[in-house]
């Protein structure tokens, strides 16, 4: 009835030092569909040989050779347990980032952001419907720079995901459904901050099994032509195909 995992890593950068991470989580059954669990672990990540070393002069976007790595501590409360014929899973975590990397206040390069902190509730719930597979998923974040107060550029405060799926017999199809609220993010000629507005976006995903070996897919990215900016200043594309042949031997 109780469950408990532990992780460690070890890193030996030759330019930043060594680090040491890990995880250690603890779970308990409780009664035959229910689970909680509790979990905290730490994180290590160098900046890239492109964020300290490669510029792009024609994007007016330089490396930063002075980037440090970012950590983190993580803490993750949860619950998982089906009620109603209905997959349900919750859970609340923390987040607190030093040296977090991100874009600089002039959108020019990249910069560390010296303490960063994220919380949030992520709520999941999945079911058959009238022979169709459901899955709902719902993020809250609160997530704060906390050397000026302001929110993380880029990250949207509410963001939710439908994906409907059905097979019949060689034909399955996925549906699926993403809307993303308001962030905030720096204006591409001003620099000075600025609100990107909410989203919606679904994509449709046709699969046909023509034998063992033989099979087509066709993706439907943006189907509804939704105008959208995940970067300020920078298109999206509308509406997209793909069409995939895939044979297996």
């Amino acid at each position: 009835a109780n469950q408990l995992s532990l992780s460690a890593r070890y890193d030996d950068n030759e330019q930043f030092g060594d680090f040491t991470t890990g995880r250690i989580a603890l779970g308990r059954d409780i009664g035959e569909q229910t689970n909680i669990w509790i979990a905290a672990g730490t994180a290590f990540k160098a900046p890239n040989l492109v964020d300290l070393y490669v510029d792009f002069p024609q994007f007016f976007f330089y490396a930063n050779p002075d980037l440090q790595p970012e950590e983190s501590e993580n803490t993750e409360l949860g619950i998982t347990t089906v009620l109603a014929g209905t997959s349900l899973q919750a859970s609340a975590f923390n987040n607190r980032l030093s040296n977090m990397i991100a874009s600089n206040a002039t959108f020019d390069s990249l910069t560390n952001v010296s303490r960063a902190e994220i919380t949030g509730l992520e709520i999941s719930a999945s079911r058959n419907l009238a022979d169709w597979n459901a899955q709902l998923s719902i993020t809250l974040m609160d997530h704060e720079d906390k050397s000026t107060g302001d929110a993380l550029l880029r990250r949207a405060d509410e963001q939710a995901n439908l994906r409907l799926g059905r097979d019949f017999q060689q034909l399955s199809l996925l549906l699926d459904w993403l809307w993303v609220g308001d962030r905030a993010d720096l204006d591409p000629v001003t620099f000075g901050r600025s609100d990107l507005d909410s989203y919606n976006k679904l994509d449709i995903v046709a699969n046909w099994q023509f034998d063992d070996s033989l099979s087509a897919q066709l993706r439907v990215g943006n189907a509804l032509d939704e105008n959208y900016e995940v970067v300020d200043g920078y298109n999206t594309l509308g509406r997209n195909g793909m069409l995939k042949l895939r044979y297996q031997f």
